[in-house]
């Protein structure tokens, strides 16, 4: 699967995410993405609601490809099927996120080079799904394990609360699901 989110083309070089923070900037009203990659090359992207809200979609149909549930092989109605894959993406959600472990915030060096995410190109496989954020400098590129997309959708929730975005059209599995320790909630990246 291949597509991309909104559709401009840059030729800078490829930054590939070893650590992320995602924080929301309530004067841009956007979400401030500070990386860095493993040589410690750190950039700041912005991420607008819009564009979010579509990669949140584009994550979930990603992962509710994934989630098979073992009834699936059962004959059984088309509802029967929804609820049961439904219920096996919420547990999934809920326990990737009980599983996060918040780790030391990335800071983006005052140097770093800034962009506004204007595209994001999305490619998954079996168990690994690639977001390539574009921006005229510099690009990024993410890539996520299934139980890690679970996690950062999650970080996403709690920053579209914190911002105070609207979450409709969010699918209700991701929605419902809630971090069990509640200190884990505003240290997120």
């Amino acid at each position: 699967m291949k597509r991309t989110l909104d559709g401009a083309t840059a030729t800078s070089p490829i930054l590939t995410i070893d650590k992320m923070t995602v924080t929301y900037d309530p004067q841009e009203d956007r979400l401030r993405l500070a990386v860095k990659d493993s040589s410690e090359r750190h950039a700041a992207l912005w991420l607008t609601q819009r564009l979010a809200n579509r990669l949140v979609g584009a994550i979930a149909d990603w992962l509710s490809t994934l989630s098979e549930p073992a009834s699936a092989a059962k004959p059984s109605s088309s509802a029967t099927r929804h609820w049961d894959k439904a219920t096996q993406l919420a547990w999934q959600q809920s326990s990737a996120q009980a599983e996060y472990q918040p780790s030391v915030p990335v800071q983006a060096d005052p140097d770093a080079p800034v962009g506004l995410i204007d595209s994001i190109d999305i490619s998954g496989q079996r168990h690994l799904l690639k977001l390539l954020f574009k921006t005229p400098q510099p690009r990024a590129v993410l890539y996520l394990s299934p139980q890690q997309a679970h996690q950062w959708l999650g970080i996403l929730r709690t920053r579209f609360e914190q911002a105070e975005w609207s979450l409709q059209g969010w699918p209700l599995w991701v929605i419902g699901a809630t971090f069990t320790d509640a200190s884990q909630r505003p240290v997120l990246h």
